[in-house]
């Protein structure tokens, strides 16, 4: 699920090192990359866990560094690159070259044909002080377009900030916001469209490996 590939089935290594800037952390993968298929009739990503659903493999660089001058921060860069096509039997808008997101119409199983070069370039921070947290992350998705060569590129981030009261009770505040770029194929299959949320929830730890949390999400826009 979701617009952006989480779970990737391949190998993975990883590392880290202690130098006179701060502590560096650093992995790469190689595995395969996602397909988009239909499930109860909605299309999701799926990470093709038994098998690839084309030739080309996904690649994912990224390095994270924990600057010694400044307690607290980690500044963190990723890059990842794949191949996305479609299983042949999802549902897509046909009618939406015009970019209007509506997904209502035109709509046949199977219809249209999404095959993508995806490139995901993204930047991430982390500050920690005291019982403060504030964490952000930021994508830019390109994905060029095989059957139209055309380029899309769309954009996606969030800001979370969180406040930590004796490591039990965590109140937290979170924004996210989605701009995506009219007829893109990849985003019409999988229905997304932009929206801007803002989030703000309790969660209460009751120990390290379970916890309670209840939260209010208001859409801000969504078009």
């Amino acid at each position: 699920g979701g617009i952006l590939p989480v779970h990737v089935i391949g190998a993975y290594i990883s590392g880290r090192a202690s130098t006179a800037v701060g502590g560096i952390e650093y992995g790469a993968m190689l595995g395969n990359g996602p397909r988009i298929t239909s499930k109860d009739g909605t299309n999701i990503l799926n990470p093709n866990n038994i098998s690839d659903n084309n030739n080309g493999k996904a690649i994912a660089l990224n390095i994270a560094v924990s600057p010694t001058v400044i307690q607290g921060l980690k500044i963190g860069l990723s890059g990842h690159v794949a191949e996305v096509k479609d299983d042949g039997a999802v549902d897509i808008d046909v009618d939406n070259a015009d970019g209007d997101n509506d997904l209502t119409t035109g709509v046949e199983a199977g219809s249209g044909d999404v095959e993508v070069d995806q490139t995901i370039l993204g930047a991430a921070i982390a500050y920690a002080i005291a019982n403060v947290e504030i964490t952000g992350e930021y994508f830019s998705i390109k994905d060029k377009d095989a059957v139209e060569d055309k380029d899309y590129t769309s954009s996606a981030y969030y800001g979370l900030i969180t406040y930590s009261h004796k490591e039990k009770w965590v109140p937290y505040l979170m924004y996210e916001n989605m701009s995506i770029k009219e007829a893109d194929p990849y985003f019409v299959a999988l229905g997304t469209v932009d929206t801007t949320e803002l989030t703000a929830g309790l969660r209460y730890n009751i120990n390290y490996r379970s916890s309670l949390k209840g939260e209010y999400r208001s859409i801000i826009d969504e078009g």
